[in-house]
């Protein structure tokens, strides 16, 4: 009897393994799945523009495009990202002239310095930075909690680590994070998001992209669509 995963096996016991096809089959099955939601996400909007599947750092696309993912707080990485795409000077002056920011979410809760990350997003902007912000699971928690809803306070002050700073800035019931998320701008930047975003044939999203996105979106008035209303939900 031979040992199969440090667990001895007994002499009369059969092991059945998957033939090698099998699995093979399995695997391929699951990147056609991939394939396909992502090629069904480039009809969204026009025509795709690469049709010979090239890997994406192969393709030219029209616009420069710089895509920072969860920075939840971290400021110093942020600024970081910024130096080293050469979007700013020495003196932190946006200099990206026409490229293109793509933050895909979770600019809040964690590190030390969210409410500045939101500041620094929007002094960028004034200096003709072209960033486009996405609306991350930790902003639904934190501004569904501020505004009532007990579960989301909850999941965001007890499961998802909001960081000592917005924690300081929550006050007894809130009320006073939600006041200084309104004076120092920060609200502002959020009710400027969007839940998705496409610049030529890429499209961006919050997580992972699925193949039930794509008829979501083309049932909901398309990505401007989507925005739009989830746009007038937050000005409400």
């Amino acid at each position: 009897a031979g040992a199969i995963n440090g667990v001895r096996a007994k002499p009369s016991t059969k092991i059945t393994m998957k033939p090698k096809e099998e699995i093979n089959t399995a695997r391929k099955t699951q990147l056609n799945e991939r394939q396909v939601a992502v090629a069904e996400s480039a009809k969204v909007k026009g025509p795709r523009r690469n049709p010979e599947r090239l890997p994406y750092g192969k393709v030219t696309r029209p616009t420069d495009v710089v895509t920072i993912g969860d920075l939840h707080g971290d400021l110093n990485a942020f600024e970081a990202s910024l130096k080293k795409f050469n979007l700013v000077d020495a003196e932190g002056k946006w200099i990206g002239g026409s490229a293109k920011i793509v933050q895909t979410g979770d600019i809040f809760d964690r590190g030390p310095n969210s409410l500045g990350l939101a500041k620094r997003i929007q002094e960028l902007r004034k200096q003709g930075a072209d960033i486009d912000v996405l609306f991350g699971n930790h902003e639904d928690m934190m501004i569904r909690g501020l505004l009532g809803d007990r579960d989301a306070l909850t999941a965001w002050m007890f499961t998802n680590n909001p960081g000592e700073e917005l924690v300081r800035a929550f006050g007894k019931d809130g009320s006073e994070l939600l006041k200084l998320l309104k004076k120092d701008g920060s609200m502002d930047l959020i009710r400027d998001m969007k839940l998705i975003q496409q610049v030529d044939d890429v499209l961006y999203v919050h997580a992972e992209l699925s193949r039930d996105l794509v008829p979501f979106i083309k049932s909901n008035g398309g990505i401007d669509g989507i925005n739009k209303t989830f746009k007038a939900a937050l000005d409400e």
